[in-house]
């Protein structure tokens, strides 16, 4: 999915921004991105963020493991079919991390944000508001 395109799937919940990231419990680089997405949700959560994260693990209890060390305070979903289910193709996301920021008319704001580079565009978005 290319930046600024309409999405299918999701609309930001209650027309607020949704900070959505692929992810796995095998996938090291992908707790890299955990410390960003808590920093954002804990920053800007009270003023409509919404983070989830979908996991592209085929069981459960793969991915329950991280849930559990890392607190998330924000759903983590998964339909469980790893790359092979429509989500996962819907958006793209054939390697993780991939971390979308979807504006709440349902554009992508960014879909190539990462790391420190998640908190810079969510400062964009909210200090224009």
């Amino acid at each position: 999915m290319k930046d600024r395109e309409k999405i299918p799937l999701f609309r930001s919940a209650a027309d607020c921004n949704l900070l959505m990231t692929f992810s796995a419990s095998w996938c090291i680089r992908c707790k890299y991105e955990y410390p960003f997405l808590l920093e954002a949700y804990k920053k800007y959560a009270s003023k409509g963020l919404k983070v989830i994260i979908m996991n592209v693990d085929d069981s459960k209890d793969k991915w329950a493991g991280d849930v559990e060390k890392y607190k998330f305070p924000f759903p983590v979903l998964s339909d469980l079919k790893a790359f092979s289910g429509d989500l996962t193709k819907n958006y793209g996301a054939m390697s993780i991390p991939k971390v979308f920021l979807i504006a709440p008319e349902g554009t992508i704001v960014s879909g190539t944000i990462r790391q420190e580079k998640i908190l810079e565009e969510l400062e964009k978005v909210y200090s224009s508001k």
